[in-house]
């Protein structure tokens, strides 16, 4: 059974073509050619790669390009890929457009919030109120008491007293 090695060399020396008239049709470094003949894998590139310049020599040899990529597949070893289970994702913080959005919408959330909580607390609470007259702790002996002070001048209401008697 050939091997894609020896197909590709027979099909090269039955053409009587040389390494460097390949090269100049397939773009192909002969050196890449002569590995591929001598079936020396870990010295070419990817399979990827090395499929695609079977496809170009078989093409420039006239060689089933079908069959040239069959023998390839069974005769190219598997490589050990080195896969990493445990990926080298850092711990360490890092700032980020997400986390500033996230920031973002947060303390905008928390200002509207404070702003609603801070026009709640001055509807409910009634308006400041300053006595001027009478001081505070002042003995009052009249029936009729004056009182005079100041408060918000947007504020309205009705005062009340009540009459007592001292």
């Amino acid at each position: 059974m050939k091997t894609i090695g020896e197909i590709v060399k027979e099909a090269r020396m039955k053409k009587k073509v040389s390494y460097a008239h390949l090269e100049e049709i397939t773009k192909i470094k002969k050196e890449f050619m002569k590995e591929i003949e001598d079936e020396n894998w870990g010295s070419l590139p990817e399979f990827p790669v090395v499929s695609g310049f079977i496809k170009n020599i078989a093409e420039a040899l006239q060689i089933n390009n079908r069959h040239a990529m069959a023998l390839l597949r069974r005769d190219y070893p598997p490589k050990d890929l080195n896969i990493n289970p445990k990926p080298d994702i850092g711990k360490e913080f890092s700032w980020s457009p997400k986390l500033t959005f996230i920031l973002g919408m947060v303390i905008t959330g928390l200002a509207i919030f404070g702003y609603l909580l801070y026009q709640y607390i001055t509807f409910v609470s009634p308006p400041k109120l300053f006595i001027d007259s009478p001081k505070d702790s002042q003995v009052v002996k009249e029936s009729n008491l004056s009182v005079s002070g100041r408060t918000d001048p947007e504020a309205r209401g009705l005062f009340y007293c009540k009459n007592r008697s001292l």
